[in-house]
């Protein structure tokens, strides 16, 4: 079941693990309006809150790219797994991605994170996803590998990180049919 919650400024989505606040008649950066579609932001809410719910206790970084540009935001969650993310860094994730979706029809993501760790040596995870209007899937964890360990213009073998455990993206559910 879904639930629509709507005052003057906010429009929240909320089902089960899913979540997205929209303010109303909101205007991208460069001031187009922002009217996605109905499947754009069902994808977008399933994404964010995916990503938002599931991510374990601590700080992340989290870096949206999409065709026109990329977005990083960052967002805590306590021991209560309460998400403490600013509204404004909210705001850009949320055009990004319902953007990235509803003009370009793919968005590539990628989570870096402090806490929770699956390997206690390592101090951070990096994971990541390729969501597109039909489907979200996790990168493998080769795949996450193979793009940290390329440089982004010239595509040259660069070494990973130390201290960094590259991990699969957990799984997200669509609810998007085609």
């Amino acid at each position: 079941m879904i639930h629509k919650y709507v005052n003057n400024d906010y429009i929240m989505t909320v089902s089960h693990d899913r979540f997205l606040l929209m303010e109303q008649n909101q205007t991208s950066t460069n001031g187009t309006a922002l009217a996605p579609s109905a499947g754009t932001i069902e994808q977008g809410a399933a994404f964010i809150g995916g990503v938002l719910f599931k991510a374990e206790r601590g700080h992340h970084f989290m870096t949206v790219k999409t065709g026109h540009g990329v977005t990083n935001v960052r967002f805590s969650k306590d021991h209560d797994d309460v998400v403490d993310i600013e509204g404004d860094e909210y705001r850009s994730l949320l055009e990004s991605v319902l953007v990235g979706l509803e003009v370009g029809g793919v968005i590539g993501a990628t989570l870096r994170s402090t806490a929770g760790a699956a390997n206690p040596e390592a101090q951070t995870e990096v994971r990541g996803w390729v969501v597109t209007t039909f489907s979200i899937r996790g990168l493998t964890e080769v795949e996450i590998m193979e793009a940290y360990s390329a440089d982004n213009e010239t595509g040259e073998a660069t070494p990973l990180a130390p201290g960094v455990n590259y991990v699969a993206g957990w799984k997200i559910t669509s609810t998007v049919e085609k």
